[in-house]
């Protein structure tokens, strides 16, 4: 009844947390008001205890240097767009199939975050009134913030915790990371030639997250998640979602 309890509680949290965060982005006015949620959720589903100071500087320094990386890549080879998506492409396989192994990060879907939008950002020179690193430093601060407030709020009941079935690696994971790579890869190429997509940059980012929780059967159905894609693209075709000037 206690774990239930618990479970409850850390619903609760990653509700708090993502309402508190948007309203705070949206009160600051933040170019990209959803990526402060986005971290402050993934800290919270990630793990059951609040992150330690350590570990958010860890992970802001860790997401820091992968932004640094994946900015350099995209200037540098900004006339060259095949190579570029050829590189992205990589990036994106290779934290699938961490993903793949069975060992959640909070870290990776993270890193996939940073691959996906500093592309966009860059090559579609959207302004953001501010540095696209400090856009991002902010935004994990600020979510750090917002997760270690929502543990004060909801805090867990004390329980002695059961030993957790280990996590089971997806059945041929290379082949679902590739599939899950090409996906995303898609998304963000939509992104950057279509001018309707242009400054669509959460679908990308929504398609990332589908891929990264959707849990597939020992015979794996990318078909589904191709569905998925293909529902995102009709919606924003219809209304694209775009940023905040």
């Amino acid at each position: 009844m206690s774990s239930i309890t618990n479970q409850k509680r850390k619903g609760l949290r990653v509700a708090l947390a993502v309402a508190a965060a948007f309203t705070w982005a949206v009160a600051t006015s933040d170019p990209l008001p959803f990526l402060c949620a986005l971290f402050a959720a993934q800290m919270l589903i990630s793990s059951s205890r609040a992150i330690s100071l350590q570990s958010a500087f860890l992970l802001t320094l860790i997401i820091l240097i992968a932004a640094l990386i994946v900015q350099f890549l995209t200037t540098f080879l900004a006339e060259r767009p095949p190579v570029l998506l050829l590189l992205l492409g990589l990036i994106y396989f290779a934290c699938f199939l961490r993903q793949a192994s069975g060992k959640p990060n909070p870290l990776v879907f993270l890193i996939l975050v940073v691959s996906v939008m500093i592309p966009l950002l860059t090559i579609l020179n959207i302004d953001l009134g501010s540095s696209i690193l400090t856009v991002f430093v902010k935004s994990i601060a600020a979510g750090a913030i917002v997760t270690w407030l929502a543990y004060a709020l909801i805090p867990d009941i004390e329980t002695v915790e059961a030993a957790r079935p280990s996590t089971s690696s997806t059945p041929k994971p290379v082949w679902r990371a590739a599939a899950d790579a090409l996906i995303l890869l898609l998304a963000v190429t939509l992104c950057l030639t279509q001018d309707r997509l242009a400054t669509a940059v959460v679908i990308p980012i929504t398609v990332a997250s589908l891929l990264s929780q959707l849990d597939v059967e020992a015979n794996g159905r990318p078909a589904l998640a191709t569905v998925l894609v293909n529902i995102l693209k009709l919606v924003a075709s219809k209304s694209p979602h775009t940023l905040r000037p």
